[in-house]
């Protein structure tokens, strides 16, 4: 046993915990760092994309979800998905953590918002908190004025957008607003708003892991 590996195993060796949100969407694998037993996920889904269904609609606003000391006993890694922003009439994806791969465990995920102006919600999430993105108003298809729905949060669920063309509060920093009307949601996960060519963009997810 090397001197390192001696410092890492001895009594006195106490592991420094530390965060790192992940802000570029995609998905990558994350290696458990030495001596760290312990994640916190938090995570953010997508915002909605603004649409149009017979009345014009705001995209509805991700879900938050929270996974508090998940132990990583006998883990190589965190597989985690930062969900892109969502075009006009396209629901937001969900940011998801896993263990090792793709193909393991779910340890934490945050339901994306809907194009159909619903939010992400608590049932579609894993976690030890979860709160529900904002819902997306509908302007009966006359003044084009559909705000999208904020993204919960830390702090709380998503607010829900105006048919005066208002998006929804976010839940906390870093939850994003909705989108006011014919504008694109606010990082992170804020649903799209609606004008009157629909073209609001639900915004992009967020994870954060936080080892202990």
């Amino acid at each position: 046993m090397g001197a390192a590996q001696q410092m890492l195993m001895g009594e006195g060796f106490k592991f420094n915990s530390f965060s790192t949100a992940y802000t570029t969407p995609g998905a990558q694998t994350v290696a458990i760092p030495a001596g760290a037993t312990k994640v916190t996920v938090e995570a953010i889904g997508a915002g909605g994309g603004a649409s149009f269904s017979g009345t014009f609609l705001g995209g509805g606003g991700g879900a938050y979800a929270k996974k508090t000391a998940y132990s990583v006993s006998g883990l190589t890694a965190v597989y985690i998905v930062v969900p892109t922003s969502a075009s006009a009439g396209i629901s937001g994806a969900s940011a998801v953590a896993r263990e090792n791969n793709s193909s393991g465990t779910v340890i934490c995920s945050a339901q994306g918002g809907n194009w159909n102006r619903t939010g992400g919600t608590t049932a579609g999430s894993v976690g030890d908190v979860l709160r529900a993105g904002g819902a997306g108003a509908t302007d009966g298809g006359a003044t084009y004025t559909s705000g999208g729905g904020g993204a919960a949060g830390p702090v709380s669920a998503g607010g829900d957008g105006t048919n005066t063309g208002v998006g929804g509060t976010s839940g906390g920093s870093p939850a994003g607003a909705g989108g006011n009307a014919d504008a694109d949601g606010a990082y992170y996960g804020g649903g799209g708003g609606i004008g009157n060519a629909h073209t609001g963009m639900g915004r992009q997810g967020w994870l954060k892991l936080t080892w202990e």
